[in-house]
């Protein structure tokens, strides 16, 4: 294996960044341009290094797990070479386009953004990996061995296109969790709450009782709108017919279920720290490790740092309950990470197959999962007890919101890009009522601007 590296305004402005969410959440999600056919010159023979062909397989992280398992793979397969090319985050998919026009990159990474287009939504974006798939540099990996251990759900919500397979989702993040200190319910004799009334009412107590009930890094934007997500899973149990019925005017933003939404993000609001807009979200692992408040709502990949930190904080989290209690709770809202698909088009295509296939066998998906410390997406036990923790959230998983809900190409979505330039162009809000109507007059200006071309 080798490695290369290549270089109360408070409430109005959580109340904002719902509307981002719910109305333009995929704004920051925009297509990339379509890259060109290879030309005959470009097409590249099979790469081999002492007679062993090398498969070049692109990254953004997890080099330790990576180069541990290309070496047990090739141990197993000395005719066939791993090559890491390390690229930062946010070169990735800049890079990745120009490798895949050029085959010089046999296995990369796919990001869940926008969902594939549907007919319901007139001319909305393509996302990248879409476009990709249809000038054909995707293998289809439908077939593949132990493809059948994964959530049948996860691989069409994330990576199918006409009921073909053309990336393995291999990991994945739930964005509606509540992280709680047990020792913090314990002691003031509270339980995991099953509704949000249930929920409201633990804060309430925290608060009497100068404990601080929530905490969220709001210094940035993104961390409350991730947030977001957890109030639509928690109100609407099938967000693509949400969506779909919000396009064909069948649903409204301020309709009666709707609003229960904004609603909520209000309660949410009213709890928390009054600096909340100031706080670094570098810095909440180490605060919420230390016991600086009861709950954290945040992204699942927080738990290993909070754990980190404080090896002996009693850890739980529950998913942001609803108004209802179900038969089963509100079910890991989620984002589909690191989804593998191959180059079809590279020479070293079926040698980059076997690597592929070689990463979804049980034992080596297995490691790669405890070693990463994700969520698996596959049906494997894992011996992590946060992990672990998850299975009644994780009976039903879904896609969140923001990469459920289609974005229409010719919406100008730059100025919806921050709770500053809501401010500014939308102005003020009175109450949830006030924002969920200016939701839907600016949605309705969108439609009407789809039917009138």
């Amino acid at each position: 294996m080798s490695f290369k590296k290549i270089i109360p305004f408070y409430k109005t402005t959580l109340l904002l960044l719902i509307f981002s969410v719910l109305v333009f959440s995929t704004a920051c999600s925009s297509a990339g341009g379509e890259e060109p056919e290879p030309t005959p010159s470009q097409v590249k023979k099979p790469d081999k290094v002492n007679d062993a062909v090398t498969v070049r397989f692109m990254i953004h992280g997890y080099n330790d797990i990576f180069s541990s398992l290309s070496n047990e793979f090739t141990s197993q397969n000395p005719d066939i070479n791993i090559e890491l090319l390390m690229v930062e985050n946010s070169m990735y998919d800049q890079v990745k386009a120009q490798k895949l026009s050029t085959s010089d990159v046999d296995v990369v990474i796919n990001f869940q953004t926008n969902p594939l287009q549907t007919d319901w939504a007139k001319d909305a974006i393509k996302p990248q990996f879409q476009q990709e798939i249809e000038m054909g540099y995707y293998a289809d990996l439908t077939d593949i061995p132990y493809l059948k251990n994964w959530k049948q759900t996860a691989l069409e919500e994330s990576s199918m296109l006409e009921g073909r397979v053309y990336a393995v989702p291999f990991a994945l993040s739930a964005l509606n969790i509540v992280f709680y200190n047990k020792t913090i319910f314990r002691k003031n004799g509270l339980e995991v709450p099953e509704t949000w009334d249930e929920f409201v009412n633990i804060c309430k107590i925290m608060r009497e009782r100068k404990i601080k009930p929530l905490i969220v890094g709001g210094k940035d934007s993104w961390p409350l709108l991730m947030i977001s997500n957890a109030f639509v899973a928690a109100n609407e149990t099938d967000l693509t017919s949400f969506a779909k019925d919000l396009w064909t005017r069948e649903r409204k933003f301020n309709d009666e279920k709707s609003l229960k939404i904004w609603e909520m993000a209000f309660d949410f609001a009213t709890y928390l720290p009054m600096n909340f807009n100031k706080i670094e979200y570098a810095s909440i692992p180490e605060r919420f490790a230390n016991g600086e408040a009861a709950m954290l709502a945040d992204g699942s990949w927080q738990a290993f740092s909070i754990m980190d930190k404080n090896p002996s904080i009693e850890l739980g989290c529950f998913t942001l309950p609803g108004y209802t209690k179900g038969t089963d709770p509100v079910q890991i809202s989620c984002k589909y990470d690191m989804m593998l698909s191959v180059n079809d088009k590279s020479p070293n295509r079926e040698a980059a197959l076997k690597w592929l296939e070689f990463l979804c066998e049980p034992q080596n998906y297995k490691k790669f999962v405890e070693e990463a410390q994700v969520i698996p997406v596959a049906d494997i036990e894992v011996d992590n007890e946060f992990i672990k923790s998850l299975a009644p959230y994780m009976q039903n998983p879904s896609s969140a919101w923001e990469h459920i809900m289609p974005v229409h190409s010719n919406v100008k979505l730059a100025r919806f890009s921050s709770y500053v330039q809501y401010g500014i162009i939308l102005g003020h809000y009175t109450s949830p009522k006030h924002l969920a109507d200016s939701a839907q007059y600016e949605w309705d200006k969108i439609l009407d601007s789809i039917d009138n071309n």
